[in-house]
């Protein structure tokens, strides 16, 4: 009986169509490429060495997209509180 069981499951192992070996895939699919890390070295209140960020470029548009909103967003507040006076 162990036996067959032994049969049938190098049989389903053998005509599996999900196991691929990695020597038939391209390189590409087994080592996805890096993105380039971008620093940049931001400087904190109350410390002479500063601080380094490192993104990638997408993430950096990101942040810079965000912080962009944040700033236009306290300029218009500002200038309707003031209009208000």
């Amino acid at each position: 009986m162990k036996i067959v069981h032994i049969f049938l499951s190098v049989g389903l192992i053998v005509s599996s169509p999900e196991i691929v070996i990695a020597q038939d895939l391209p390189t590409d699919a087994v080592k996805p490429k890096k993105e380039k890390k971008i620093c940049r070295k931001l400087e904190v209140t109350g410390s002479m060495l500063g601080q380094s960020i490192c993104h990638t470029e997408a993430q950096w548009r990101e942040v810079d997209a965000r912080n962009s909103e944040s700033s236009e967003g306290l300029l218009r507040r500002n200038s309707s509180d003031s209009t208000t006076r």
